[in-house]
């Protein structure tokens, strides 16, 4: 039989479900979403792999990416096949690395992948880019200056955040600092220490006493109440039954 509310939960525990997932993202939100994007053999994985080395976590794979969370961020490899079909409406931060290998011809690849990111429709126009001029442990490679004249990144013109970082990620050198910019421009509360300090109640408090006053009606009232309709229903066809045999 159809559902007489589609889409709408009306079991008791699909009420009990809801109510616990809501508190359990209340007290659990969820993590800052930084996407890491560069063309292939540029350096995602090893820029990765040497975070997690370092903090004790574990890289995983999943649907084709490599996921790890780092300094309460969720860092997310993007391969350069689906750029077109990533969320970019929940990225809090782009982390761009480019190979500074002459030999690689940076300037053209990198561009038009950058340039396709950028120009995504769901991107929200303030998402912080952080570019990694990846691979400066080369003799040759072409300095962070030279990058952003490669890709046509103008400084001065940029709408959204913007740093560049010389790294070499074998070593993980110059990493750190780029790391920091991008946590300090990804911080989900920005510094107002300028600002009176006002004593507010967190959102979280509020939906935990929404779920809780919830729970508590469907426990004192519906519940009481369905049972003893149900005791009710009982009694009235088991005398109907009696009348009829008489």
């Amino acid at each position: 039989p159809q559902p007489r509310h589609p889409g709408k939960v009306t079991s008791s525990a699909g009420l009990m479900g809801n109510i616990f997932a809501n508190v359990h993202a209340a007290i659990n939100p969820p993590l800052p979403h930084i996407a890491v994007v560069g063309s292939s053999y540029s350096g995602k994985s090893t820029f990765l792999y040497g975070i997690a080395g370092r903090e004790g976590s574990s890289v995983k794979f999943c649907r084709n990416s490599e996921h790890l969370n780092f300094c309460d961020r969720h860092l997310q490899s993007v391969p350069q096949h689906l750029t077109g079909k990533f969320p970019w409406a929940t990225a809090a931060g782009i982390v761009f690395i480019v190979d500074c290998d002459p030999g690689t011809n940076p300037g053209s690849v990198a561009k038009a992948l950058l340039n396709s990111v950028l120009a995504q429709p769901t991107l929200h126009a303030d998402t912080p880019l952080l570019i990694l001029a990846n691979k400066q442990d080369i003799q040759t490679a072409l300095s962070p200056a030279l990058v952003c004249t490669e890709l046509g990144v103008d400084m001065d013109s940029l709408t959204r955040p913007c740093w560049v970082q010389g790294t070499a990620c074998n070593d993980m050198r110059g990493v750190d600092a780029g790391l920091r910019w991008i946590v300090a421009a990804t911080a989900q509360e920005p510094e107002t220490s300028w600002l009176p300090t006002v004593r507010r109640v967190p959102w979280t408090t509020w939906v935990l006493v929404r779920e809780l006053a919830v729970l508590v009606f469907y426990i004192t009232i519906k519940g009481p109440l369905s049972v003893l309709g149900s005791i009710l229903s009982f009694i009235f066809r088991r005398n109907r039954r009696r009348y009829k045999r008489v």
